[in-house]
């Protein structure tokens, strides 16, 4: 996958805080995924990442552009919703998102398209202030998806919503990726996150521990599952094989079907070929991976 931005060595200090410790990463088309509990450093990133605070030290470049530097140049190519995202709440919805459209050189026709993303024609002609948590960030995905941006950048996007607005936000992320927009996710409900990850991103007191695609993170922490059908007459014999092998930590049997838990995905799968079993099934499970990595930074 082509690369849209790196850092190197990036920090950010708060007086005595160190907010982000030396984070050295490349980001990549399609969906990234910043995971981490509250006040690891994601958010911290994505500030940076936006052009809102400064780094202390190291350097970052996000579609070829410095986002200090250059951040005019990088919000005509880029949505941002923040965790806080701060409105006038003296304004109505409707005038806040005909701003951003003014913005995006957008017509009135955008706007009232976008009315319909999480149906918030019901409330757009009132003024923010009165607005709960769920409308107000209904609103501030909305301004963000407006147009066609290259690149989303989304902190905490699924928090105040209900299990409707979630799914719609989710399909939304499914369809923009698809069509090529990169974007950058970050949030710490991981069971909120059904979407397919291309990369993840693991933060734990202001660190990135692990980064890369879900399948390299997987074999680097022992978390590579396998499923594949095997039939009876084979079972024994297949079985005897898998538990044999100190790549398989995990073996577990459902009918005919095997799952097994691997550490080397190769190794594993020569084997498997060898006992003519070719038709192996990957699955990731990213709240298992994230927990492993947690567990073993500690």
């Amino acid at each position: 996958m082509k690369e849209v931005g790196h850092t190197e060595s990036l920090s950010k200090s708060y007086g005595p805080v160190d907010a982000l410790k030396s984070v050295t990463i490349n980001l990549y088309e399609g969906l990234n995924l910043f995971l981490g509990p509250n006040g690891s450093g994601k958010s911290t990133l994505i500030k940076i990442m936006s052009g809102l605070i400064k780094p202390s030290d190291g350097k970052i470049e996000l579609m070829n552009l410095n986002p200090w530097q250059d951040r005019v140049k990088l919000m005509q190519k880029v949505g941002v919703q923040l965790e806080n995202h701060a409105l006038p709440k003296w304004a109505k919805g409707i005038e806040v998102l005909r701003y951003y459209a003014k913005l995006e050189k957008l017509s009135e026709t955008d706007v009232k398209d976008g009315l319909n993303l999480f149906d918030i024609s019901s409330f757009v002609d009132r003024t923010i202030d009165g607005y709960s948590t769920g409308m107000y960030q209904r609103l501030v995905l909305t301004a963000t998806l407006l147009g066609e941006p290259e690149m989303l950048i989304l902190d905490e996007p699924t928090r105040g919503l209900d299990s409707v607005s979630q799914q719609k936000l989710h399909q939304k992320i499914t369809e923009k990726v698809e069509a090529g927009c990169t974007v950058i996710l970050s949030t710490h409900l991981l069971a909120e996150m059904p979407l397919k990850a291309d990369h993840a991103y693991f933060f734990m007191n202001g660190e990135v521990i692990k980064w890369g695609s879900i399948e390299k993170i997987a074999e680097e922490l022992g978390q590579v599952k396998l499923s594949f059908t095997v039939k009876d007459p084979n079972m024994a014999r297949t079985l005897t094989k898998l538990r044999s092998m100190p790549e398989i930590t995990e073996v577990s049997i459902k009918g005919d079907n095997l799952e097994i838990l691997a550490t080397n995905r190769k190794k594993v799968a020569d084997e498997l070929q060898k006992l003519g079993i070719t038709q192996i099934t990957e699955k990731h499970e990213l709240t298992k991976i994230y927990s492993e990595a947690m567990s073993q930074a500690r």
